[in-house]
């Protein structure tokens, strides 16, 4: 879409320009406009927001400075594990306790475990670190796959 539009719009930009224009000048003229750009402006946060995002290339800023808030993070983090595993925080805590923060597989310590799941069921499983559950997902949680690359280290 992006190139069509803007091979058009290059095309069509000397014809398109004062309706643009007429139209900005109407919208900025309507009451509620008004009234919601007061507010906007006396509010400095806003104002040097809007500053940073002239700025941008693409004028597009992040919201880092809000999404960066620690409770944010976290509620974020409880409701993506809720959603994709079925299990609270709290469930994921208890099963850190239960393991005493280590592995379920090679038993190192880590200070955050991955949550590992049968993909069939979506039943929790345990708690693995990053390299060990990236290993069963790479052998397709298959225990056929897993038998043969024991036999193979055993060469």
């Amino acid at each position: 879409m992006g190139k069509y539009y803007s091979d058009w719009y290059e095309r069509n930009r000397e014809r398109l320009l004062p309706i643009r224009k007429k139209y900005n000048k109407c919208y900025s003229a309507r009451p509620e406009v008004i009234k919601k750009a007061k507010i906007k402006n006396a509010m400095p946060e806003k104002k040097e927001y809007r500053k940073e995002y002239k700025k941008t290339k693409s004028g597009k800023l992040s919201n880092k400075k809000y999404s960066s808030k620690p409770e944010v993070i976290l509620r974020r983090k409880e409701l993506r594990i809720i959603n994709r595993y079925g299990i609270t925080q709290e469930d994921y805590n208890n099963l850190y306790k239960n393991q005493e923060g280590r592995c379920a597989i090679c038993n190192n310590y880590f200070e955050k475990l991955d949550i590992d799941h049968c993909h069939r069921t979506n039943k929790v499983r345990g708690l693995l670190c990053g390299a060990c559950n990236r290993a069963l997902g790479l052998m397709k949680d298959n225990v056929e796959f897993l038998n043969k690359a024991i036999k193979y280290l055993l060469k």
